[in-house]
């Protein structure tokens, strides 16, 4: 049972990992917004493909964090749920075994 419980914690760890992860894709983007106006404010260059491709990878950086945030929300719905489970049954398991005794 606790070998059980030592793998949902390590999923529950896994799922907020994942979703911290969309947050730094965010984050990413603020950056590279930063960085995009920025190439536009430089003086002398009024090239807007430079722009444009910044937001470009801007935006790249972002659509990367539904694909981590959804998973990481599943798995750690799950591993909590079931931990949670887990451990009632060990509680439960130990009042029986101290009722008996």
């Amino acid at each position: 049972m606790k070998t059980k419980r030592k793998w949902l914690m390590a999923g529950i760890v896994l799922g907020v990992l994942l979703m911290l992860g969309s947050l730094v894709c965010m984050l990413g983007n603020m950056f590279g917004m930063y960085q995009a106006i920025d190439t536009m404010m430089a003086p002398g260059i009024t090239d807007p493909k430079a722009f444009s491709s910044q937001v470009n990878a801007s935006s790249s950086r972002e659509s990367l964090g539904p694909y981590l945030l959804l998973p990481g929300m599943i798995i750690f719905a799950f591993s909590l749920i079931f931990y949670l489970r887990a451990g009632l049954v060990l509680a439960r398991e130990r009042a029986a075994a101290a009722v008996s005794q």
